[in-house]
This record gives C-alpha cells, sequence and structure tokens, in this order.
C-alpha cells in the first residue's frame, strides 16, 4: 500500500509519506471489488488500518527518484561509520545517493548507464571514501557529496564496453584502473595519467566482461575473456602468460574461485560446457547439462564446502552443482521466466544464498543451498537486488527497485 501512494503522489506528499512512514506501515491491503452490471460496473473498495502491524511485511523505508530505477542497486561505505549508503540510478541517468533512512542526500545526471560495480575507495586514508566507476562515454571519481575530484571525469577516447577494474598491485591504495574497450584495453593510474603498457593494449580480443585480478604466489594475473571464448591471463605490464581457447563464446561473466587452494577461472560457454582453467592456461570441462534459450552461470557458496558451487539458470529452473554432480534445483512458473541470478552474501549466516530476479514478472527471489525460497518471498521488484549490512548492527537488509519510482529497503527474516 506505501508502494501504490508513494507512485500516485505529488512531491509534497511524497515527503509527509517517508516522514510519517511509521504510520503508513499500518495500513492493511486495499481490496477491490468489480461488478458488472448492465451498461457499466459496481466498483466498491476497502482499506483498513490496523494497531498490530503484520511482522511478515518487513519494509524499512521506501525513497522515491524522479525516474524509474534501472540498474541494480550499490551499497557504499560511508565516512566514519559502520553503515552503508544506496546509489542508484534512475531511467534518466541521474544517479542518487540514498542514506541508510531511506533520504536522497544528491542527485547526479551522468548522462549514461553505469557500467560493471561502483567502488569506493579511501585514497588518501584519512577516512574518507571516493567513488570510483565508469560509463561508455567516462571515468568517475566522485566525493561523499558527488562532487567530482582530481582530473575526473575522464573521458574515453574509445566506447567502453564493460566496467572498469581498480587494481592495487602494492596494497598501498594507490590503485591502478583498467577498462575494456572493445578490442582494446586501456590502463589510468589513480591520478588519470594513462599507463604507458596499456595506452592501449591490444591483443586480448574483443571484450564485454570486465577484467578479472588475482594475486598468487606473489605474481600478478590480469584475465580477459574475449567474446569468442578465448581466455588471456597477462601480468602487470600487459605481457602474455596464458592463453585458451574454448571455441565458443561464455554465457556469463567468468568466475575465480579457489579449487584444492589455487585460483582457478571457472567458466560456462554456449555450447553448454562448463570448464575449469588454471592460470597457466591448462583446462578441463564437462557439459552440466543442456540447454537453449536464456541462460546464466556463477559460483557461489551456498552449501559450506570448501569449494564454491556451479550455480547455473536454464530451462526455467536454477540448478546447483558440486563440480559436476547436480545437488539441486528449483523450477520457476512459465509466466516469471528467471531472467537472472546473482550471489547473495548474508551477514550472520554460515552459507550464502542465490538472488534470481524474474524481470517479466517483476518478482525477486531469494533462495537457499537447496534452492528454497527465503520466508516471504517472492517480492515485487523491478530491478535486481542486493543484500548488505546497512545500519552497521548486522542485519540483512535487501535493496531493491520498487514499484513507480521507488527504491526500497527490506528487513530479512
Amino acid at each position: 500500500m506505501h508502494q501504490l501512494l508513494q507512485s500516485v503522489g505529488n512531491e509534497e506528499f511524497t515527503e509527509h509519506l517517508q516522514a510519517k512512514f511509521g504510520y503508513f506501515k499500518h495500513l492493511t491491503p486495499i481490496s477491490l471489488q468489480v461488478t458488472a452490471q448492465s451498461g457499466g460496473a459496481k466498483l466498491l473498495g476497502e482499506i483498513g488500518y490496523t494497531k498490530k502491524i503484520n511482522e511478515k511485511l518487513n519494509s524499512i523505508w521506501s525513497a522515491q527518484l524522479l525516474g524509474v530505477p534501472i540498474g541494480k542497486p550499490y551499497a557504499v561505505p560511508v565516512s566514519g561509520s559502520r553503515a552503508k549508503q544506496i546509489m542508484m540510478q534512475d531511467r534518466q541517468f541521474n544517479l542518487y545517493m540514498i542514506d541508510n533512512e531511506g533520504k536522497i542526500r544528491w542527485k547526479k545526471p551522468i548522462g549514461k548507464a553505469i557500467l560493471g560495480a561502483i567502488y569506493a575507495t579511501d585514497y588518501y586514508r584519512n577516512g574518507d571514501y571516493y567513488y570510483l566507476f565508469n560509463t561508455a562515454e567516462k571515468i568517475y571519481l566522485i566525493d561523499r557529496d558527488g562532487n567530482d575530484v582530481l582530473d575526473y571525469p575522464i573521458r574515453l577516447s574509445t566506447e567502453a564496453t564493460a566496467g572498469l577494474t581498480p587494481i592495487d598491485f602494492n596494497n598501498d591504495q594507490n590503485y591502478q584502473i583498467f577498462v575494456p574497450c572493445g578490442n582494446r584495453v586501456y590502463g589510468y593510474e589513480f591520478g588519470g595519467r594513462p599507463i604507458e603498457a596499456w595506452n592501449p593494449r591490444l591483443g586480448l580480443g574483443t571484450l564485454k566482461y570486465p577484467l578479472l585480478y588475482v594475486q598468487h604466489k606473489g605474481k600478478h594475473h590480469i584475465i580477459a575473456a574475449a567474446n569468442d571464448g578465448a581466455i588471456r591471463v597477462v601480468d602487470q605490464n600487459g605481457a602474455g602468460i596464458s592463453r585458451t581457447l574454448l571455441k565458443s563464446p561464455l554465457i556469463a561473466e567468468p568466475q575465480i574461485d579457489l579449487r584444492n587452494g589455487v585460483p582457478q577461472i571457472i567458466c560456462t560457454t554456449k555450447s553448454q560446457q562448463t570448464y575449469v582453467i588454471n592460470l597457466h592456461g591448462g583446462f578441463s570441462g564437462g557439459k552440466l547439462l543442456s540447454f537453449s534459450g536464456n541462460a546464466d552461470f556463477m559460483t557461489h557458496n551456498v552449501i559450506g564446502s570448501e569449494a564454491e558451487e556451479n550455480i547455473l539458470l536454464a530451462n526455467q529452473k536454477i540448478h546447483v552443482f558440486d563440480n559436476y554432480n547436480k545437488l539441486y534445483e528449483r523450477k520457476f512458473a512459465i509466466d516469471e521466466p528467471p531472467s537472472s541470478i546473482f550471489p547473495i552474501k548474508l551477514n550472520g549466516q554460515k552459507n550464502n544464498g542465490i538472488g534470481v530476479f524474474c524481470e517479466k514478472a517483476q518478482k525477486a527471489y531469494l533462495l537457499n543451498g537447496d534452492c528454497v525460497s527465503y520466508p516471504n518471498f517472492p517480492l515485487t521488484a523491478t530491478t535486481p537486488f542486493i543484500v548488505c549490512d546497512l545500519f552497521g548492527n548486522g542485519e540483512n537488509i535487501l535493496i531493491a527497485g520498487g514499484i513507480g519510482n521507488s527504491v526500497f529497503a527490506y528487513k530479512l527474516k
């Protein structure tokens, strides 16, 4: 009911609604009955007000953007606090900062959709966070008030095709930034100066996923997955370490997982093969299942095992595999096909969750490792969701785009 009222109110009413949110939580769902009559219809409506709030309805707040929210929310740290704030875009490509009480702190037009993630860095090591991200046109670095800092934004000479990857090679907050731009990768020092060996780095293939990075035995490994299925590993200076030709495009971003204590690259291709690739190019693979149409893949530790499980969205189902052995699956109705899956980390719980977004049905599911829904799911949502410790007290708070122009926070049981 709160989301419905917020979607139809003017600015003054919306501010009142947010200020008096505790009262509106007592409104019961609205009931409408339409009866056909000669020459028209009869409409009866009913809404109640209860002193006792339904504990199953765990909405905390709902913030109203100027436009429809797009993409997923990002939880970012707050200077001097254990709490988080939320950054999210709307369809007009405004970027918002929303505090943990649901108040919009600022709005910044950036003209394009954010690619990849938003990274928080305490660059000056004084407790003040800066937020780093990119669109297809520019790399941004902004402060907690949404202001551009240093010489940012940096305009890219070639359109970016994936999100940037910041790498702190020396563990001293002196990041280097790598941005895939089609068939080339550009590298920048944190201050914006181009890196000679990456200005640009050619020969890594045409890229649509962010670069991955792992340090192993004191050596740096940067991983690039090309559109044709080639996986290349290079060092800090762009020199080649290995190349693996899978001969089929990936269906999702590759993952890095510790298998037997050694970093491995895990991915699934359109040829229905799931591969485990080491940093030197050796690999093994096998078919988890046959699939067609929309598919998605990730690895995530959801049953508490030593290695992460392989999780595949295919054929209207979510499948959980222990390497190549199927453990669990969950079938979805034909009228609510899952469009994406994503890892959910849960505070205070041994095992993690599987996030599922059904774009067509505007539903969000949170599944455990057995593919069973958490209590009170599915929720109505118009974007993928995140779960974070929003207040810094160990609680699991879900954040997602809601009805109309809203972004809502929901406490998990």
